[in-house]
């Protein structure tokens, strides 16, 4: 509020690093896999880091839920290697 008087924030822009290795992976991962569950979390976890940056976490236990399936599928096993 400024002078009794309502203030729109700014709207945020989220700039992405298209050279990034895993912005690569990413745009792999949703070309090879469309509508995977693994694209919505990897996608709304790079816009929880970015939040996170800047010093904002709006929904502190949706990040920690999204961390925990980025831990557990990258603790899988390769495949063929028993888990």
């Amino acid at each position: 509020r400024l002078l009794d008087r309502e203030v729109e924030a700014p709207k945020r822009i989220l700039e992405i690093n298209g050279d990034h290795p895993f912005v690569q992976n990413l745009t792999a991962i949703v070309e090879s896999e469309t509508g995977s569950d693994r694209v919505q979390v990897f996608a709304e976890l790079l816009l929880d880091q970015a939040l996170l940056a800047e010093g904002m976490v709006p929904d502190p236990s949706g990040l920690l839920k999204r961390m925990q399936q980025i831990m557990t599928l990258a603790s899988k096993a390769p495949s063929g290697e028993p888990s």
